[in-house]
């Protein structure tokens, strides 16, 4: 089954200072061209946020978060984006946590196909008398699953953490046949309840990126299998 649409971001939650981050400062700093810089869409600097879209890397500060996103491969350019203005430049900002995060749209081979998943991944018995009542459902939309999270918790020597995984009708793609899938792989970083620098978060960051989005494939692909 083809994965019609993907969008991937890297979000950090800690202590920011949105003012600062404009595409001026990124060249200044290395982490953009003076040609990526040039023709940046600014859609706010303030101090409380600040939005831009550097060629096709989408950039949102706020007082509590830092996130970058895209919608187009290679992927990693977000690691490295986030390792140079916080491992190289800002390696003393406050990090508390940060999530790894993949979406995507594609569509079931048919709308029957699509309702199977639907109620495979939500059985309708234990919905006592509204569910029969969508089983005895007729027409061209039929109810069912709207949305279904599933959370892997998950800890290790320095983070505490989740993967988190949700699925439900696309509303990008037909209304019938399209399945989003949104995989969010979350980590707190351990440091005896303070604050760390954002230099140990990109470390771990690096370490785990590749891991988090190859698992992210894994269940996205699963349910590309079960649509087709």
């Amino acid at each position: 089954m083809e994965i019609e649409r993907s969008h991937w971001s890297i979000v950090l939650l800690g202590s920011f200072n949105p003012a600062i981050f404009h595409p001026a400062w990124f060249e200044l700093h290395g982490v953009i061209s003076k040609e990526v810089a040039s023709a940046a869409e600014v859609s706010v600097v303030h101090n409380e946020i600040s939005n831009m879209t550097l060629g096709d890397i989408v950039v949102t500060a706020e007082v509590g978060k830092f996130q970058v996103a895209t919608s187009n491969a290679p992927e990693i350019r977000l690691l490295d984006f986030i390792s140079v203005v916080f491992g190289d430049v800002l390696p003393h900002s406050k990090v508390r946590s940060f999530g790894v995060n993949k979406s995507t749209h594609f569509r079931a081979v048919s709308a029957e196909r699509r309702m199977e998943m639907g109620r495979s991944l939500a059985p309708l018995g234990p919905w006592g008398a509204f569910g029969e009542r969508l089983a005895a459902s007729e027409g061209d939309e039929l109810g069912g699953m709207m949305s279904l999270r599933m959370r892997e918790i998950l800890n290790d020597e320095d983070s505490s953490g989740h993967f988190e995984v949700r699925i439900e009708p696309s509303n990008a793609l037909d209304r019938r046949t399209g399945i989003f899938v949104a995989v969010n792989r979350h980590f707190d970083l351990k440091d005896d309840g303070e604050t760390v620098g954002a230099k140990a978060a990109v470390s771990k960051l690096d370490q785990s990126f590749v891991d988090s989005l190859e698992k992210a494939d894994e269940i996205i692909n699963h349910f590309a299998e079960m649509a087709s």
